[in-house]
């Protein structure tokens, strides 16, 4: 397996494992983990905004420590997560994304 196989498929471990028992459903996580923020900012944050900006968390991580591989891993899952909220939420309510 490549090395990009193997960050995949660490991402893939992790969000269909261990933190998708821990926490539940990502949709529902993001989901409500927005309500919260937009509740606390007064914005209007989405479940996807939320995903946004745990990527660039990873991305700013990334400059500040580029060898470090959880950051990479860690992206990864959360593009997967952030194509799964988006792509349900078309279903769900398809004027809200």
């Amino acid at each position: 397996m490549t090395v990009r196989g193997e960050v995949l498929e660490e991402a893939r471990a992790l969000t269909e494992g261990e933190r998708n028992d821990t926490y539940g459903d990502p949709y529902h996580e993001y989901t409500r983990l927005a309500s919260m923020a937009a509740a606390a900012t007064g914005l209007p944050l989405t479940a996807p905004d939320i995903l946004k900006i745990m990527l660039l968390m990873k991305i700013n991580r990334m400059a500040s420590s580029p060898g470090h591989r959880d950051n990479y891993v860690d992206a990864a899952a959360y593009s997967a997560i952030l194509w799964e909220v988006v792509d349900r939420g078309k279903t769900d309510n398809p004027t809200a994304l």
